[in-house]
């Protein structure tokens, strides 16, 4: 993550859970990022140039919007991804040349 680079001694390697939630909170913590939990999402709406997130905890307003389906393993997007215009870039974190694209060795 920008800002928060392994610094660890293989970079290639996997930290276990524990250590993934640590880096995670500590990293929304450091940046001061405006993390929800628990919030349930129910329309996703263009609104000219920004996005209009409904949820159960009220509504948000963002330039960007990340769906994040699961874990990485097979993909599989959701139907609606179809549908998303050929101009917004969709990647899944184990699509190959992607990654190599931005120098990152799967």
């Amino acid at each position: 993550m920008p800002g928060a680079e392994y610094r660890g001694n293989d970079p290639y390697g996997f930290m276990p859970l524990a250590e993934v939630v640590k880096y995670s909170d500590d990293y929304v913590e450091r940046f001061s990022l405006p993390v929800r939990c628990a919030v349930e999402v129910f329309r996703v709406e263009k609104n000219g140039l920004t996005y209009l997130v409904r949820t159960n905890k009220g509504n948000y307003e963002a330039e960007n919007v990340v769906i994040a389906t699961g874990r990485c393993q097979p993909q599989k997007k959701p139907n609606f991804a179809e549908k998303i215009p050929s101009r917004t870039l969709q990647i899944h974190s184990m699509d190959r040349t992607f990654l190599l694209q931005v120098g990152i060795r799967p």
